[in-house]
């Protein structure tokens, strides 16, 4: 939804789910996640991201992450606004190279997982 001025409609922000492969990080309880983005110069371009967050940021592992073997899995990340098919998520840690938010298709944003 848009406002008469044609921004994003901003709603009250809500915890979901970004798709992304996961492998061990640096350190015990740690993954490097790679998740997917939209270039914020031209949404219509996806970008690779990575960060580091603790595991209990990422649910619904496929199998045991090993290193260079990334699994699949859902990172938690909070929705600040939607317009259409696109949103902007806040990310549990800052990431290379969008920093603390980025753009993301919504097709990979799911409200709930298991955790």
């Amino acid at each position: 939804m848009q406002t008469r001025n044609g921004r994003p409609e901003k709603h009250a922000s809500s915890l979901g789910y970004l798709r992304c492969r996961a492998e061990p990080g640096m350190f015990r309880g740690e993954l490097l996640v790679h998740i997917e983005g939209m270039d914020p110069r031209k949404p219509a371009e996806k970008i690779p991201i990575q960060l580091f967050v603790d595991r209990s940021e990422v649910a619904e592992l496929n199998s045991e992450p090993r290193r260079n073997s990334p699994v699949g899995g859902w990172l938690r990340v909070t929705l600040v606004f939607k317009r259409g098919e696109i949103g902007e998520v806040i990310l549990p840690q800052p990431a290379q190279p969008v920093g603390e938010s980025m753009l993301v298709d919504m097709k990979d944003f799911r409200e709930d997982v298991k955790v």
